[in-house]
């Protein structure tokens, strides 16, 4: 490859709509110019490559035989056109090729997955999800459809609360008097414990590595398997406790619990209280999520109306911002990203310094549809429900790659 910044190329460049210029997005910084060699006089292709963000030309020269021309270290904030001609043995053809890329951080696409009763999940890597119908749980394969069926003998009755593995591969479940997790890739249905009821119908909650499982028995114990011994080790909460929501943070350091006027961070190994959140409130389904590090921490308090950022090794609330009622958060790819649905719609944020900015993208069915249930993956796949359409399941899908501009 030739690179010539001075060459007064652009001269000959008038853009040919009717042409077959394309490209393919490879990465977050690298995309495939791809045009069809139809030329019998070229001796060379010449690309024009401008940067419209900072007006910055440059010229690279590619052989008489190039259908393609790859373009890398791309800033995804900014705005690329590229121009094709070709050269004959004294000058560049007055036929020539444009387009304009962009880069954006989601690509929405919603389908009809499955009929249910309103249960839904999807994984944390969002390449599986299940949808609860009558007689079990269906299980989709993201990528290339239903995977299989469980029927409640498996001890995924109605009465249980699942819980997806981060990979999609186990589904761990509590219910009344009966704990345990199904393989999904062994079929293999694994029963901890039948012997007490579980308090509260959403009290499990699975770690992204799968080495643990937590519950929370009737008698306020909560209760931590390590699930590669099939062994369990509990502790009394204070009294007066009644979580309401548990969960693992990512780097395995705490159980987490929510109950009616806090959010309490228990050492996983010690048991001991780490710190609490006072006053948040809390109502059915309150949201709440961790960055894959496990460091920031994000909440909805009830209370004050807002979510909040907390940093968990400072313990401290160092962002605000307002949030509707209802709905899920979901810091994803690394906590770059946050996803937040309220009511009707999906906003997808960029998140700089630990800080959200001015929503990217909005998606909004207008009063269409209600995000009442809703599963949110970590690369922004969201598998969502509504409460009027029980027979009805929708996944959207938020992919970042580059896209063609105006």
């Amino acid at each position: 490859m030739i690179v010539n910044a001075h060459d007064p190329a652009s001269k000959y460049f008038t853009p040919d709509p009717a042409g077959d210029l394309r490209f393919r997005s490879i990465d977050r910084s690298s995309v495939r110019i791809i045009w069809t060699n139809k030329s019998n006089f070229a001796k060379a292709f010449l690309i024009e490559k401008t940067d419209i963000t900072t007006q910055r030309t440059e010229y690279i020269t590619l052989p008489s035989d190039s259908t393609s021309f790859t373009d890398k270290n791309l800033d995804i904030y900014g705005k690329y056109r590229y121009v094709v001609a070709t050269k004959g043995s004294t000058e560049y053809s007055s036929n020539s090729d444009t387009i304009t890329i962009h880069y954006e951080p989601y690509t929405v696409n919603i389908y009809n997955t499955a009929q249910g009763t309103g249960l839904l999940q999807i994984s944390g890597n969002s390449q599986r999800c299940f949808v609860s119908v009558q007689s079990g749980l269906d299980i989709y394969d993201i990528s290339s459809g239903k995977l299989k069926f469980l029927s409640n003998a498996a001890g995924l009755a109605s009465n249980t609360v699942n819980k997806l593995s981060w990979d999609g591969s186990i589904i761990a479940y509590a219910g009344n008097y009966l704990v345990g997790y199904y393989d999904i890739n062994n079929s293999r249905n694994i029963i901890l414990k039948n012997t007490y009821s579980i308090e509260n119908k959403r009290l499990v909650d699975i770690s992204s590595d799968k080495r643990y499982m937590v519950t929370c028995r009737s008698d306020g114990r909560i209760e931590l398997w390590d699930l590669q011994k099939n062994v369990s080790r509990s502790f009394q909460l204070p009294p007066g406790s009644s979580p309401m929501a548990l969960a693992i943070s990512p780097d395995n350091r705490f159980i987490v619990s929510r109950d009616g006027s806090s959010i309490c961070f228990w050492d996983i190994n010690t048991f001991n209280l780490y710190a609490a959140i006072s006053g948040t409130g809390y109502y059915e389904n309150s949201p709440w999520t961790f960055n894959d590090d496990g460091n920031i921490f994000v909440y909805y308090d009830i209370n004050s109306g807002e979510l909040k950022f907390w940093d968990v090794g400072s313990k401290t609330t160092y962002y605000k911002m307002p949030h509707a009622q209802y709905g899920a958060i979901k810091l994803i790819s690394s906590g770059e990203f946050m996803l937040v649905s309220s009511n009707s719609q999906l906003m997808l944020y960029r998140i700089t310094n630990n800080i959200p900015a001015a929503p990217l993208r909005v998606f909004d069915t207008k009063g269409d549809y209600k995000f009442q249930t809703i599963s949110i993956g970590g690369n922004g796949a969201i598998l969502i429900g509504d409460p009027s359409l029980l027979d009805t399941k929708f996944l959207v899908n938020f992919k970042d790659s580059w896209k063609y501009s105006d």
